[in-house]
Formats: structure tokens, sequence, C-alpha cells
């Protein structure tokens, strides 16, 4: 197959890293041949990498008009994402976007109405975790336990990522459009798979209760080094210079706990201020459990009649426990030889929606059920 041309919707950190390990994995598939960002913030990055960028645009449509380019790359903050996944489809585009797709559920159904028109193959999300060494690990051994009956599960963040949240836009719902949507989505498009089944019921408590001005003396130098813990992430667009004292909006820290429509019940627990930081997932089932540690890519199995087996497969280095690289080397297999990209266009709506509805949960302090957005996509896409 020929050489494919790439570009870039909005060059922030994430997308620079994504398109890292996927020109490693396409072999020379692949070439950048262009950007369009007003504030690249990637853009330092790929240079330092040795990569070139290709041609620099301000304007997305007029990259898209004078490059033509056979796949689009999307970065740009989660507000932006339907426009530029709408205009990249219209131009004849393979698209790949940051997760989460969108923000609210009229989008997640003008997303949908695309898909429907452009073919749901057309789009691919970057729900990483997906293509995980450890989640695969963990799929492969599913069938052991029977039925699932329960999970739990949690994202415990770091100071340190916690601190960059609320520098980053990632702290203004208006741009993200919540922290268990930006973040969380991960979680629950691997639960999903778990449970084999889709959220349908939710409740939600959380709020902000760390990042607040009264604790601004946790900011203080503690390294060792002089560095400034919260301070050691690299801001984005619209960054800012406070992290206790900021404009964020969005929560620091939330539990959900939610049911499945096939009946699969469901703990979880997000915090942003961990220094024991964790994402574990424990899948109950009626003939054994099974426990996945994300950190470590550690793996625990035991039946009810046998020993712990316990499997590691945190042997591949690279960001979010070896998925980064691996994720680069799905899309390459999709983008340059045709094959099925790990996560259905309309799986990632899907986990959009029962992100938006914890949320909704939380707001509005009752249970919230799904069933009617789930039925208007099913009718938009089947």
């Amino acid at each position: 197959m020929s050489e494919r041309t790439v570009a870039i919707i909005g060059l922030g950190l994430r997308i620079a890293t994504v398109w890292r390990h996927l020109q490693t994995a396409s072999c020379g598939g692949l070439r950048l041949v262009g950007y369009a960002d007003p504030d690249p913030v990637g853009l330092e990055p790929l240079q330092a990498a040795g990569t070139d960028p290709g041609r620099s645009f301000i304007d997305h449509q007029a990259m898209l008009d004078q490059l033509r380019p056979d796949v689009v790359l999307i970065g740009s903050p989660n507000h932006l994402h339907l426009g530029h996944i709408r205009d990249a489809l219209a131009a004849g585009c393979r698209v790949f976007s940051e997760k989460p797709v969108v923000i609210s559920v009229e989008e997640t159904m003008a997303c949908a109405r695309l898909l429907r028109q452009h073919g749901a193959d057309r789009l691919l999300v970057g729900l990483v975790l997906r293509s995980s060494p450890l989640f695969r690990a963990m799929r492969a051994v599913a069938d052991r336990l029977g039925q699932v009956v329960s999970i739990e599960a949690n994202e415990h963040l770091s100071p340190e990522h916690g601190g960059f949240l609320m520098r980053d836009w990632r702290r203004r719902r208006e741009w993200a459009g919540s922290f268990l949507l930006e973040k969380c989505c991960h979680d629950i498009d691997l639960l999903h798979c778990h449970a084999g089944s889709r959220l349908v019921r939710l409740a939600s408590f959380g709020g902000r209760g760390i990042y607040l001005p009264q604790h601004a003396d946790l900011e203080q130098p503690r390294l060792g080094n002089g560095q400034r813990r919260y301070r050691s992430w690299r801001r984005g667009w619209q960054g800012a210079d406070t992290v206790f004292t900021s404009d964020a909006d969005v929560v620091d820290h939330q539990v959900v706990i939610g049911a499945f429509e096939n009946g699969v019940k469901l703990t979880f627990h997000t915090n942003t201020h961990a220094p024991l930081g964790e994402r574990r997932q424990v899948l109950f089932g009626t003939h054994a459990t099974l426990e996945g540690q994300f950190g470590s890519g550690r793996l625990r199995l035991r039946t009810v009649d046998g020993p712990v087996e316990e499997q590691d497969t945190g042997d591949e280095q690279g960001g979010h426990g070896g998925a980064d690289v691996a994720m680069g080397r799905d899309l390459a297999a999709t983008l340059v030889d045709g094959a099925p990209f790990p996560v259905p266009a309309k799986a990632a709506l899907e986990v959009g929606l029962a992100a938006m509805a914890a949320d909704r949960a939380m707001r509005e302090e009752c249970v919230i059920t799904i069933a009617d957005e789930y039925a208007m996509l099913d009718r938009i896409l089947p």
C-alpha cells in the first residue's frame, strides 16, 4: 500500500505522543504533512524527537482544503471535537479523535448521525486502555470467572497528575465536559467490556474538596530539589498559573454506583490527589475473582477451589502501562493494513453517555436511568 498522508487538528501534548507511536508502528506507511493549531503546545516535543510536523495552519478548514490528507488526528480540547470530526469526515478523511468523543447528549446524537452518513468505521477513538497488555490479559482469562456478578474499580491520580489537571484546559467543564468524562471514560469503557453490557442506572457523589485556597500551603516545594510537585507536568492550552486558586470548576473526587443492563453491579471511585496512586479493577464472578492493577501491570486470578495465579504484563515501556505503544500498533494496523480497530465508535459514544449520566446524578442528587438516550443512539446507529 502506498504512503498515506496525515494531518493534525489541535497539536497538543497528547496527540504528539499518539503520533510518535503511530509513526514508529507504521514503518513509513504514514507521513505527517501539516497541523492546524493557533497555539501548538505539542510542536516542541515533536521537533525535539526529530519529527517534521509539515505545514503550519491556523485554520483547520484551510488545512483540509489545501493538504487533502488521507487521515486526520484530532487532539483539540473536547468541546471542539464535534466540529473538527464533522469537517474532517466531510473532507473524506479517516479520523482519529482523542477521547472523549463529545461532551453532551446533543453532541453525541449529532456525532452518531455523522457516523450513519459517513460510516462508523471512519472514526477511531483513542480509548487507549483497550490496547493495554493488562486489559487484553484480563479478557483472555475472563471466561474462568463464570458469570460476573459485581465489579469494584478506581482511578486515583498522583498529586502531579491532579495538579496538571487543575492548571490545564481540562480544569473547566466548558472545555472538558467534566472530570469523569475527560479522565475516567477509559475506565468506563473497560468496565462495559468486562460486564459485557452498558451501564444503565447510576448514582454518584462528588465535589471539590482538595484544590481549594485553604489548602494552598501544599503547593510549596516538597520534592527535595526545589521543584513544585503540582507544577511538574507541563500545562497545555489556556493553562492557569495556579493550582489551588485557579478558576477550575471540575470536581476533584467522585464516587459512582451503577448497574449494567444485564444486572452486573459496579462501584467506582476516583480522586485527583492520591500519593498512593492506583488504577485497579476487580471482577467478582461466580467461579473466580480477577484483579488487574494498571499501574504495575499485575494480574491476579483465583478460582473458588484453586491457588492464586499471577501474571505480570508490565514488561512494555511507555505511557498507560504499555498501552500507548500498543495503540500505536493498533492504529497503524487499521490505517495502513485495514485491520479493525479495537474500539468501535458507537461504544465510545455509549461510554460518554454513561459518564454524562453519572455527572447528572451527582448534580441532581438522584438515580439516573440512561435507557432513553441509549434507545435514541440505537435508532441512529443500530
